[in-house]
């Protein structure tokens, strides 16, 4: 996130932790590194954590995003944002994330 012009990013500890996995004055996010791609469970999730934070909600995942995740997403106002740990990439998985990774400064 601090990618993507947040500098206030925290990874989250504690009780936090088992809410969100990084958060920011702007966003709250939720880093998954499993295999496959991001589904509608994972989505819920993040959507959950957004309504009752009231801060934007961001999805990193190592793959990609089945189309109903995508749009469910969307829907829901959650960027789903594929990573690449090894290289330092962003790609965006919904239209949500277009605009975010686009303002993103990578080293």
């Amino acid at each position: 996130m601090l990618y993507l012009g947040q500098p206030d990013t925290v990874e989250a500890t504690g009780t936090a932790a088992t809410v969100c996995d990084l958060y920011s004055s702007r966003y709250v996010a939720l880093v998954d590194n499993s295999r496959g791609n991001i589904g509608l469970p994972l989505v819920d999730r993040a959507a959950a954590l957004v309504a009752s934070d009231g801060r934007k909600g961001l999805i990193f995942h190592s793959g990609g995003c089945l189309p109903d995740a995508a749009m469910e997403a969307d829907r829901l106002g959650i960027a789903a944002i594929m990573f690449d740990a090894r290289r330092g990439g962003i790609e965006p998985r919904n239209q949500l994330a277009f605009p975010i990774c686009r303002s993103c400064v990578l080293p």
